[in-house]
């Protein structure tokens, strides 16, 4: 179950963002991601990325056009297998909201740096890791992936088929794009959570060599508070909270699409998770075994 918590804080760009989430809904429902439509239409997945985040076709933030909804409901219908019933529907539905867009109000008093801000709210874990594994896979060759991985209290001590999905398709995804980097704060209260941290890293591998995992860096801190699940990509970021009930996963999360919150998240994930005080050690895929040695003595959890 998701729900949509869009706002309309800029009737000007609100045209060329309703465009862009009605593409968005119809590839969904026919299970293809960003890189498989883009594909299909033989234009660029970053350019289809623009096209869903609000921007019109022809680059820039200024609004799209009719032009533009008869040409991209078209394209619809022709690499998604819309029958005309539907891109008529389409057609219509996008033109009643940007009309609605049209006559409303812009609203006061609030600092939303002039657009509209993308989010969901996604419920249930099913769900949520549907999310993630799409983010993930939608992510450019040579992106950098930043998540906190927090096992304690309150965390997790089992993980389900849906949180090992997640880890299997980043671990693909690491070793079919070597350009790309993978970021990892993190922290475990007790020598079982340390294990389930070690296996999460062991799946990164995504088949290759534990030597030959170049492009993930992760870092374990011995003092981290933050219960609470983050994955950061290039324009889009899930925060997700931890389940009460010890298992792997979340039931409750926010997915944001906007440039400027996704950017700030960036920047704290670099500045004060990545760099928090106190003692941490690095994972070393070189010598994963010895690392994870140091770590548990880091810990104090002997060995």
């Amino acid at each position: 179950m998701r729900m949509n918590t869009d706002h309309n804080s800029s009737h000007l760009d609100a045209p060329a963002i309703v465009l862009g989430q009605y593409i968005r809904n119809a590839r969904k429902k026919r299970g293809l991601t960003i890189a498989d439509l883009a594909d299909r239409m033989g234009r660029p997945r970053e350019w289809l990325n623009r096209i869903e985040l609000g921007h019109s076709e022809y680059g820039g933030n200024k609004p799209a056009t009719q032009s533009d909804l008869s040409t991209l409901i078209a394209l619809l219908g022709e690499h998604m297998e819309v029958g005309q019933e539907e891109i008529c529907r389409l057609g219509k539905a996008a033109e009643e909201k940007f009309e609605s867009f049209r006559m409303s109000t812009k609203t006061k008093g609030r600092n939303s740096a002039g657009k509209l801000t993308q989010a969901e709210v996604i419920i249930g874990e099913e769900q949520i890791g549907k999310a993630i594994v799409e983010l993930i896979r939608e992510q450019h060759s040579d992106a950098v992936i930043r998540n906190s991985g927090i096992k304690g209290a309150g965390s997790y001590n089992a993980v389900s088929d849906t949180w090992k999905q997640y880890r299997d398709s980043l671990g693909e995804f690491l070793a079919k794009n070597p350009n790309a980097l993978f970021k990892r704060v993190e922290f475990a209260d007790t020598s079982k959570h340390l294990q389930l941290g070690r296996e999460a890293d062991e799946r990164l591998a995504g088949g290759r060599d534990m030597a030959d995992v170049h492009n993930a860096k992760i870092k374990f801190h011995k003092h981290n508070p933050l219960q609470m699940h983050v994955l950061i990509g290039q324009r889009e970021a899930i925060i997700a909270l931890p389940q009460s009930s010890g298992q792997a996963g979340s039931n409750m999360a926010l997915l944001v699409r906007d440039k400027l919150f996704v950017e700030a998240l960036r920047v704290w994930y670099d500045e004060v998770l990545w760099d928090s005080p106190g003692e941490n050690k690095m994972v070393r895929f070189s010598d994963f075994d010895g690392s994870f040695e140091e770590i548990q003595k880091m810990y104090g959890f002997g060995g």
